[in-house]
């Protein structure tokens, strides 16, 4: 679901996009790093996919992804937040502790 479905299209507050995001069980996926505080602090969105690879062509940028679809698939059986770097990829589950 892209956030152009939505009742406020793409001017959805980052609050309406994470809310709606854990009604579904869906992950939210951002290249800005604008989401992982809110994850960190208020464990919200639940899932999180940040693309912290810098600047890039999209076609760059989905040769990352696809190397690390299956694993990052995977991941998100659960709530938590996996960042993909041009180096490594970062997963942190989402705990109660948090």
């Amino acid at each position: 679901m892209h956030t152009e479905v939505l009742a406020d299209s793409n001017r959805t507050s980052d609050d309406e996009i994470s809310s709606v995001a854990d009604a579904l069980g869906a992950v939210v996926v951002k290249k800005d790093d604008d989401f992982r505080v809110s994850y960190q602090l208020r464990r919200s969105p639940r899932r999180l996919l940040l693309l912290a690879v810098g600047n890039c062509i999209n076609q760059e940028l989905a040769e990352y992804v696809q190397l690390v679809m299956e694993l990052i698939a995977s991941t998100f059986a659960e709530p938590g937040m996996v960042e993909v770097r041009r180096d490594v990829l970062i997963i942190t589950p989402l705990t109660p502790e948090m």
